[in-house]
């Protein structure tokens, strides 16, 4: 039985970059479909509609082809606007490439419905597949692959990974300034996101447990591309939660 959450919006947002990332997407909108009565959206963002996922993918999936030439992905700006559109009291941010074991996310939804702000449906620990269990996974679609292995994968972002995935509070994050929009492309927008929070005395939670992260290839909307870009992101992290801390004393 689907556990029913259709206070939850699931907001999955992605360039499709490579055929590992569209695999992934189908396999975790599949994932969430086949396990939550819920409201799935997916925004692609690209020059073209290929209409490839629209095709592939569970018809209850509401789904958006949104035209954008820029062959750097603007996540962050793209993401804000999602969230604005949505009427879900609930929303939750879910990387195309990331899987958490259904009773985390059950878990999640619960502390949000007892008026947690934003909740993370995992611990910290964030394991990427490999190639290899990546297959297996597919082969099987079962997470217990997954658990049984994470002697066979590395951590991402150890040893307190914040990205990937999140539930929040619709409104709430709005009130908290949702994404900063000055970070562009890929990378340091998901440690600027939490510590704000902190900084603004949300409420935050960690659900027991692992996420994992479905192996793909990496190109420019995976990494950060130029030394000066990092040295731009971290200056946009500084400066945001200078501002943070300024208007919280």
């Amino acid at each position: 039985m689907r556990f029913k959450c259709l206070d939850v919006a699931f907001l999955l947002i992605v360039r499709f970059d490579s055929i590992d990332r569209l695999e992934n997407a189908l396999v975790v909108s599949e994932f969430l479909n086949n396990n939550f009565e819920t409201n799935i959206y997916v925004w692609e963002f690209a020059a073209f509609e290929n209409g490839i996922f629209r095709r592939l993918a569970p018809i209850e999936i509401k789904y958006s082809f949104c035209y954008d030439p820029n062959p750097i992905f603007h996540r962050t700006r793209f993401l804000n606007e999602m969230v604005r559109s949505m009427k879900e009291r609930y929303v939750s941010v879910w990387d195309v490439d990331v899987i958490a074991p259904v009773s985390q996310v059950i878990k999640s939804v619960e502390l949000l419905r007892t008026g947690v702000d934003f909740v993370l449906p995992y611990d910290g620990l964030c394991y990427d597949t490999s190639k290899e269990i990546r297959k297996l996974f597919y082969e099987e679609r079962d997470i217990s692959i997954l658990l049984n292995n994470t002697k066979y994968m590395n951590e991402l972002y150890p040893p307190n990974c914040v990205g990937g995935a999140f539930f929040a509070n619709r409104q709430t994050y709005i009130d908290s300034g949702l994404e900063k929009e000055l970070f562009y492309g890929w990378g340091v927008e998901d440690g600027e996101r939490y510590r704000r929070w902190s900084i603004q005395g949300q409420s935050v939670e960690r659900v027991h447990g692992l996420l994992f992260h479905l192996t793909h290839e990496r190109g420019i909307n995976s990494v950060i591309p130029s030394s000066e870009s990092k040295l731009t992101k971290r200056r946009i992290f500084r400066e945001s939660l200078t501002e943070e801390l300024w208007k919280n004393t």
